[in-house]
């Protein structure tokens, strides 16, 4: 029997902690078991799905073009102003 009020396992860590450890571990493997078969090994989506990733990175692109232009119009208005 410990001599403090705390129980404490065979490595002399206290219970708790040692249960909090393992349910974040087993948290996290669960969560790397989970997820990589899912993200790693795929095949191609269908031929659907890869064009409207196609459009929605080609309509990102020319929003990211636009507002840099739209930028660059407002510091030269500020110039002349």
């Amino acid at each position: 029997m410990p001599t403090c009020r705390h129980q404490t396992n065979s490595r002399g860590l206290p219970a708790r902690r040692e249960q909090a450890f393992r349910r974040v571990v087993l948290g996290l493997a669960w969560l790397v078991l989970y997820l990589i078969p899912g993200i790693v090994g795929r095949d191609p989506w269908k031929q659907d799905e890869t064009y409207t990733f196609g459009r929605l990175c080609q309509l990102i692109e020319t929003e990211a073009e636009r507002r840099q232009e739209k930028a660059s119009l407002r510091t030269r208005r500020t110039d002349f102003g």
